[in-house]
């Protein structure tokens, strides 16, 4: 049924029809009320089960809060028809972009917003099921959202079943066509979605959707540079490892994929990155015939909670601990608290908060912490290699300043930094960030939330322990909240 220009339905006039999504005819139309424009979709209600999936469309996305997904201002239905009035992505989809391939510095800046989109969601156990060129949109001013959530499931933490086969064959996961869906499968239509933008074609075109499903369940994975050779061998290896057969293959996060693009175009330009990095990035994980020697880390960036590296050795994992972490933290005239999995770290000016981490003594290492910004934030260190030599070598987040920096700290000393290397961020309170420092030899590479900060050269980078150090901001009280904590080495 296609409503003509001009008609009301709610508080809404139609202007024209604007496209289909997996649920429903969108429309262009006005708000009446604000004067302004949405997208509106456009359900016929009779179908009793259809409008029930159409009304948890509107719920589930009207519950997410998150800059680059498209979000929900109204449901209501009227005669028969229901209706859900979204923001208006006025720049078009991403699929009239699929053509020429892309490069792929282009690739990471438009999908990395997206990328961050999917992981919250997958956050708040939202799967979307529908991840592909269609879905993803743009407003006037270029910024991309993540839309149509129409075949997106609430993930109830007690099933892997998802029931029926649902979503666009072209990029469906293996396991989907099975009838499951889990993070992995959403995953997997990204690097697909990648596959497109690198080559201007899917990875499988068939004859028809039977044939397509056949190709994404038994056929190999092609390899991007079959269709464009301009493609580096490490960028393809990476939408490989996005595109395994097996979930549990693939990178954990959608921001891991988009991290290890950049890395191996990195590489592939002839800048210089550390190799365990790149052979972390790049390579597809399968602990059957991985080297010793290989085995450092899974990927760029930090591993879900809960699941220590595949390939590494876990010295210290927080989500089971938190409460350890708590008894262990030592304050110095503050309080800590526990409270929905956060410990939280009070301190008055002057005063300061550590944890000894129980690494032992190690050379290479992988530390990482996760925290959440607040209102009056303090300093936190992560402070490694220390012991040997009367300096240590130091990770500072500042998020009230808005600065990592990397560099060295005389033993005892909180204020006399020697910094070999420093970047501005954007650390809002509220928000929630992942800082990871790898160290190789006599390489230190920073990482926030999976994207590159800084790459600094040390001689004196040699074997020591690890603690955490919480500071209060200069001159005030602080509040600190540290959600999780982690060290990882080489086996031995």
């Amino acid at each position: 049924m296609r409503l003509p220009a001009g008609q009301q339905l709610g508080g809404f006039e139609i202007l024209q029809q604007i496209g289909r999504g997996a649920m429903g005819t969108v429309y262009r139309a006005r708000q009446l009320a604000l004067e302004r424009e949405v997208a509106l979709k456009v359900l016929d209600a009779h179908d009793a089960e259809a409008f029930t999936r159409f009304r948890e469309e509107a719920i589930r996305v009207g519950q997410l809060s998150h800059p680059n997904i498209l979000p929900v201002y109204d449901f209501g239905h009227e005669d028969d028809l229901a209706y859900i009035a979204m923001a208006l992505a006025a720049g078009g989809t991403l699929a009239t972009q699929i053509g020429l391939p892309m490069p792929v510095e282009h690739i990471v800046r438009l999908l990395a917003p997206a990328a961050q989109a999917l992981d919250y969601a997958h956050g708040v156990n939202v799967i979307h099921r529908d991840i592909k060129p269609a879905n993803l949109l743009f407003d006037a001013q270029g910024r991309i959202y993540l839309a149509d959530f129409g075949l997106a499931l609430l993930r109830d933490g007690t099933t892997a079943s998802w029931g029926h086969m649902l979503g666009t064959p072209s990029h469906m996961a293996p396991e989907q066509f099975r009838g499951k869906a889990e993070p992995a499968s959403d995953i997997y239509a990204l690097a697909v979605t990648v596959f497109q933008l690198l080559t201007g074609r899917l990875p499988y075109e068939r004859e028809n959707p039977l044939a397509t499903a056949l190709a994404h369940l038994k056929e190999d994975i092609p390899s991007a540079r079959e269709f464009n050779p301009d493609v580096s061998p490490e960028v393809a290896r990476v939408v490989r490892r996005g595109m395994a057969k097996n979930p549990a293959s693939r990178y954990e996060r959608a921001v891991d994929l988009i991290a290890a693009l950049k890395m191996a175009q990195r590489a592939a330009s002839g800048e210089v990155v550390p190799v365990r990095a790149i052979r972390a990035a790049a390579a597809m994980p399968d602990t059957r015939s991985a080297a010793a020697g290989d085995a450092f880390v899974e990927s760029t960036s930090l591993p879900s909670a809960g699941r220590a590296p595949e390939l590494g050795r876990t010295l210290f994992e927080s989500k089971s601990t938190l409460e350890w972490a708590r008894a262990s933290i030592v304050v110095r005239g503050g309080k800590v608290s526990m409270r929905d999995d956060v410990v939280e770290v009070s301190l008055p000016a002057g005063s300061q908060a550590q944890v000894l981490l129980p690494a032992g003594t190690l050379q290479d290492t992988w530390a990482a912490l996760e925290f959440s910004v607040t209102a009056n934030s303090g300093i936190f260190d992560v402070l490694f290699h220390e012991g040997v030599t009367p300096q240590s070598h130091c990770l500072r987040v500042d998020p009230r300043q808005g600065i990592v920096s990397v560099g060295l700290m005389r033993t005892g000393d909180v204020d006399d930094g020697h910094w070999l290397g420093a970047r501005r961020v954007v650390l809002a309170p509220g928000t929630d960030h992942t800082v990871l420092v790898v160290t190789a030899g006599e390489c230190i590479d920073a990482f926030l939330d999976g994207e590159g900060l800084l790459s600094v050269q040390d001689g004196t980078v040699t074997q020591g322990i690890a603690r955490l150090r919480m500071l209060p901001a200069a001159g005030s009280a602080s509040t600190l909240r540290l959600k999780r904590v982690a060290v990882y080495r080489p086996p031995e």
